[in-house]
């Protein structure tokens, strides 16, 4: 899991000292697949995934925009994922 490094306290036979656990893991990367669009439902599902577990949220943005679909086609939408 990617997480901050973490801290902790140790007292052995009298003598304390700090010890830093460093996280190694490497942060999640998100991956889109291709849309599947129901055009009679109106709807659009976009799968998103994360290439491995986050402690700390993972947030992204998705934003239709026109290509060669014309404007009259789907509605123009921001959606955020967390």
């Amino acid at each position: 899991i990617d997480e901050e490094a973490e801290v902790y306290d140790l007292t052995v036979g009298g003598v304390a000292a700090t010890g830093t656990i460093t996280d190694n893991d490497d942060a999640p990367t998100v991956t889109i697949e291709d849309v599947i669009v129901d055009e009679d439902a109106g709807t659009a599902t976009v799968l998103v995934t994360l290439s491995n577990p986050s402690d700390e949220d993972t947030v992204i943005e998705i934003v239709t925009t026109t290509g060669t679909a014309g404007e009259d086609d789907y509605e123009e939408t921001i959606v955020t994922v967390t």
